[in-house]
């Protein structure tokens, strides 16, 4: 009895090492070949049975020889765009489903909070600004006192820029308005200015 179940064991370990030793093989050779038709061809060389979903068309191009069967359907499927379900022994052969990504959730009973908006700037318009009257008596000045000096008078912020070099300058300018002292000075120095929505004026290299 023991020698009949040990021959059994034997036997059954020689067929589950022949099955694995030789794997289901699939040869596809497609120029333009209708997703349908290779299908087809794959579970029939498998010995599968299947159902195709109507109206799937899709031009293959792939040759694949001696390729595992379940390595030549994911192929397929993934440069086809489908999806293979087994149901009872049945491959059913499907579009894909589009991937979705979800939102995250949401803190319940959380008000959403409306961004805040940039503070306006509070002062006088930049035009009333800029004809403000300056007197400048400077000589062999950097430009940065320059500015500096033209910001305390004219009371508004002068942002000064990193890459401005260090010029100095002769500045002689009686009772004329900020725009033009700035225009004379940027000029002379090789530089550029702007109004800001902050109500401030910036000064860069040009």
């Amino acid at each position: 009895m023991k020698k009949a179940i040990s021959t059994l064991v034997v036997a059954c370990s020689l067929a589950i090492v022949s099955a694995q030793s030789n794997p289901i093989l699939i040869n596809i050779n497609a120029r333009g070949s209708d997703v349908n038709g290779v299908l087809a061809d794959v579970f029939t060389q498998a010995k599968k049975s299947f159902v195709i979903q109507p109206n799937l068309h899709f031009a293959l191009y792939l040759s694949l020889n001696d390729a595992p069967y379940d390595k030549a359907l994911r192929i397929i499927c993934e440069q086809a765009n489908l999806e293979a379900d087994l149901r009872d022994g049945v491959i059913f052969i499907t579009k894909a489903k589009p991937k979705t990504i979800s939102a995250p959730a949401s803190k319940p009973f959380e008000a959403q909070k409306p961004a805040a908006a940039e503070p306006k700037p509070q002062g006088p318009p930049m035009w009333e600004v800029m004809s403000r009257k300056v007197t400048l008596r400077l000589k062999k000045a950097e430009v940065k006192t320059v500015l500096g000096e033209i910001s305390k008078m004219a009371k508004v912020p002068i942002e000064i820029n990193e890459n401005v070099p260090t010029v100095k300058l002769d500045a002689f300018l009686v009772k004329t308005s900020v725009k033009y002292a700035l225009d004379k000075i940027t000029k002379a120095a090789g530089l550029t200015y702007a109004t800001t929505e902050r109500g401030t004026i910036k000064v860069a290299k040009a």
